[in-house]
């Protein structure tokens, strides 16, 4: 997740640097993604969690490599700059992935959508060919665990999805999907299948 080109110059004043690093992802949605990265780092160890920043910025699906290379420039060196968002119909979505890798931003993409991630939380990443039977298979696979209902604004869907489910076996999974896919197909040809998982691993394994 290196970046190009040069930051802006800082305030001569020394900045506290988190020793874990700081992330910056930028989504194209208001509510589930972004409660499930901060009920992330929420839900690290307490040693980690305050040597570890995750900031969630908002902008609308075509402006998110050019939000994200905004974001770059105003970022320390150190930060890493995140695109998380969903195929769903967007048709321009392997542009979107190909003009982002080019300025070296990383790209959390989810096909048919982010539910397809939370879902591997269960043990299995079933087949949606659209976004809607997707929400659907996981809110039952959801209420069948937790015995609630899912909903995007659920500010606590990090932990639902580690208490009634295992992040271990959904890196796992997503990983296996991922690399079957990985040099022969599009992303949007990718389905069920998501990267998000690189970017929890990550963040995981500094936590460790």
């Amino acid at each position: 997740m290196a970046h190009k080109g040069e930051r802006k110059t800082r305030s001569a004043r020394p900045e506290r640097i988190p020793k874990l690093g700081r992330y910056v992802i930028v989504t194209d949605t208001d509510e589930t993604e972004k409660n499930y990265f901060e009920g992330l780092k929420a839900n690290l160890p307490e040693a980690s969690r305050n040597q570890l920043e995750i900031v969630v910025r908002k902008c609308t699906t075509q402006e998110l490599v050019k939000k994200a290379c905004e974001e770059m420039l105003r970022a320390p060196k150190y930060a890493q700059i995140v695109i998380v968002f969903d195929r769903d119909d967007v048709r321009n979505f392997d542009t979107i992935i190909r003009d982002a890798e080019k300025q070296d931003i990383f790209v959390g993409w989810s096909n048919p959508c982010f539910e397809i991630w939370m879902h591997a939380y269960f043990g299995e990443m079933p087949p949606s060919d659209v976004s809607k039977t997707c929400i659907a298979k996981f809110s039952r696979s959801f209420m069948e665990r937790s015995g609630g209902e899912y909903a995007k604004s659920d500010k606590r869907i990090y932990e639902k999805l580690t208490r009634y489910g295992n992040e271990e076996t959904a890196i796992k999974i997503a990983k296996n999907r991922y690399q079957s896919y990985k040099g022969t197909a599009k992303p949007s040809e990718m389905n069920p299948c998501t990267a998000v998982w690189q970017i929890v691993e990550e963040i995981k394994n500094k936590s460790e």
